[in-house]
């Protein structure tokens, strides 16, 4: 399948943009998508997340704002701007154009950030590295909510100083603001980006993407056992490794995704590729496998993903997360590069240390084992959902539908669940009821992690 990729820009560059990626078309898929501001783009990344292989922003201080999102985005992202020499071409080309022209009454756009500290370009060549330093102290400084109003307020000082008759010319590399001073007729000058640069960098994107695809065929052992006992043995059949394995099978079918399962001395060693361990753990952040066994099984199971470049070191690097994993208690992986990453740690699921408590008091307020309620909580997690039938239930958790009614009817008698509706079948009989959750138990599933 040929890859795709978004690159985003101002609507300022499309068309310059458009131009240049033209030679690429024949190895990828490349789709112009305009944002109107910087920050905007991000929404605009995770918006599109499932349909592109890779991105290239226009933005390179986005970088920093990206790189800090709670969940780290799951394709590759590439920045265009931010490359010195190509204001130093565009400076040229000024010069050239007009000899008389008096430095000190150009600005760029990038000294309007000090607002009543901005320099001209004479002052910039004065004393270069004071502005250095003040440059990157304010992108030090600069958190979220000042970056989402950083274009307008560059616009606004730029419209005041040219009132004010400050500069002759504005040298743009923002896109918003060169739109806005053409708009004002305000003359201005716009630092585009390097032809050959945005080549460089749109085919590094692609070889990062095809080199993402290889990666993703390589093996992966996926370990699973249980932190209290042995779930299976060699040449042994019992009910509970029955048990064990018709829920792996389960979890996938629901998942889609095809694995061996192999018994092994503590429990089970499931073999299967990269992009297979990517997908049931959300880019390597929530183990949604280990959530589907707890609400199936009720048991605390132990799982522990390597990846490898050969099935040998897979099963290595699988062994080494078993141990991480009962050290530390949560799933865990390590990648083909020796990396260790841990799941369920995120700074939200630390914060959950009251769950055990929680879960106690849910049960006696319900009349419900604990176990019971980790289970249902545990399946609600793993559906995403507060809303569930009697069948629901009884399929997330194995039981029997006599079973799940019962444990259902015991949350309504307490409280903690409401029918809703019901649900049509198309066997006769009485219509199926809806169930919707209570936030007290529905919240202590982190649903929110899925």
């Amino acid at each position: 399948m040929i890859p795709k990729i978004a690159l985003l820009t101002y609507p300022f560059l499309s068309k310059y943009m458009k131009k240049l990626v033209r030679p690429l078309e024949e190895r990828c898929v490349i789709d112009i998508i305009e944002f109107p501001t910087q920050y905007a783009s991000i929404a605009l990344i995770r918006k599109n997340l499932p349909k592109y292989d890779g991105f290239c922003v226009y933005s390179a201080l986005l970088k920093k704002f990206i790189d800090d999102l709670p969940s780290p985005l799951t394709r590759p992202v590439f920045y265009l701007d931010g490359f010195t020499v190509d204001f130093f071409k565009t400076f040229f080309l000024i010069l050239a154009e007009n000899r008389q022209l008096d430095f000190a009454k150009v600005y760029t756009d990038t000294t309007l950030l000090f607002q009543d500290e901005a320099r001209s370009l004479a002052d910039i060549h004065k004393n270069f590295n004071n502005f250095e330093k003040d440059r990157l102290r304010y992108l030090e400084r600069l958190n979220l909510e000042t970056f989402m109003t950083m274009e307008g307020r560059i616009e606004a000082a730029a419209k005041e100083f040219w009132r004010r008759k400050r500069f002759s010319l504005l040298v743009c590399r923002n896109g918003y603001v060169a739109q806005a001073m053409q708009d004002a007729k305000i003359p201005y000058a716009f630092v585009y980006p390097d032809e050959t640069r945005v080549t460089e960098i749109l085919e590094k994107l692609l070889d990062t993407v095809q080199l993402n695809r290889m990666a993703d065929s390589f093996p992966a052992s996926i370990m699973v056992f249980s932190a209290q006992r042995e779930i299976s043995a060699y040449g042994e059949v019992s009910p509970e490794s029955v048990r064990v394995q018709k829920a792996l099978l389960e979890f996938g079918k629901e998942f889609a995704v095809n694995f061996t399962i192999h018994p092994r001395a503590r429990g089970y060693e499931l073999l299967c590729s990269r992009r297979i361990v990517r997908k049931i753990t959300n880019g390597y952040r929530n183990c949604q496998l280990k959530h589907y066994l707890f609400s199936a099984l009720g048991m605390d199971i132990r799982i522990g993903y390597g990846v490898g470049q050969d099935i040998m070191s897979a099963r290595r690097n699988a062994l080494e997360a078993c141990g991480a994993a009962e050290s530390l208690g949560n799933s865990a992986v390590v990648t083909e590069a020796g990396n260790l990453i841990t799941m369920n740690s995120s700074a939200e699921e630390r914060g959950r240390a009251d769950r055990p408590v929680e879960a106690v008091n849910i049960a006696a307020r319900s009349g419900l084992s604990v176990q019971t309620i980790g289970r249902i909580q545990s399946a609600l997690h793993f559906r995403g959902s507060d809303e569930l039938t009697t069948q629901d239930l009884a399929g997330s958790l194995q039981v029997t539908v006599a079973n799940a009614n019962r444990f259902l009817n015991s949350l309504v008698k307490n409280g903690l669940a409401e029918v809703i509706a019901e649900k049509k079948t198309v066997a006769k009989g009485r219509p199926s009821r809806i169930y919707k959750i209570s936030r007290d138990l529905f919240s202590g599933a982190g649903a929110g992690q899925i």
